[in-house]
């Protein structure tokens, strides 16, 4: 199964908080049989340019967000058709899930209740999962994040955190 835990993209470079909706439903699914285990492979897409690079210093100036439309939609279809560099694809550690929850609830098998109740200590797995998945995320970028245009908007970023607000 593939699911994007964050719900969105990111345009910054930064991971966006967790959603967890997903990861609990995974979760849930293995307390109800633990003979297959789970593991979480994190995966960091990172690409060499980004179609709304204009709208983005834009905003980081401190304009505000354009409204997203059907026109806008239809602008950007001839940018489809550019050459837009390489996507970086970087797989981080797989994260098996019985050892995050043996790192949070050492004796959870004999505390997961029955299917219609969650454990007091489920919450607390989902956010140590979610968690530990982001840090592996992370760590795959690092690998990948040697581009020239990755060292760019890190150097923009800093610059605009300095600049003075836009007027």
């Amino acid at each position: 199964i593939e699911f994007f835990i964050e719900g969105g993209r990111s345009r910054t470079g930064r991971l966006l908080r967790p959603r967890t909706g997903m990861l609990t439903m995974t979760v849930r699914s293995y307390l109800r049989d633990t003979r297959r285990p789970v593991a979480y492979v994190p995966v960091y897409f990172g690409y060499d340019r980004l179609l709304e690079g204009e709208t983005y210093i834009d905003e980081l100036l401190g304009r505000p967000k354009t409204k997203e439309s059907v026109g806008g939609l239809m602008r950007v279809i001839p940018q489809l058709r550019q050459e837009l560099g390489r996507v970086h694809v970087a797989f981080g550690e797989p994260l098996l899930l019985d050892g995050v929850l043996d790192q949070v609830k050492q004796d959870w098998r004999a505390d997961v209740g029955d299917e219609n109740t969650r454990p007091a200590w489920f919450g607390d797995a989902v956010d140590a999962v979610a968690g530990e998945i982001m840090r592996r995320i992370n760590a795959a970028a690092a690998a990948a994040l040697n581009s020239g245009a990755n060292r760019c908007s890190t150097a923009l970023r800093a610059m605009v955190t300095k600049a003075p607000p836009a007027p």
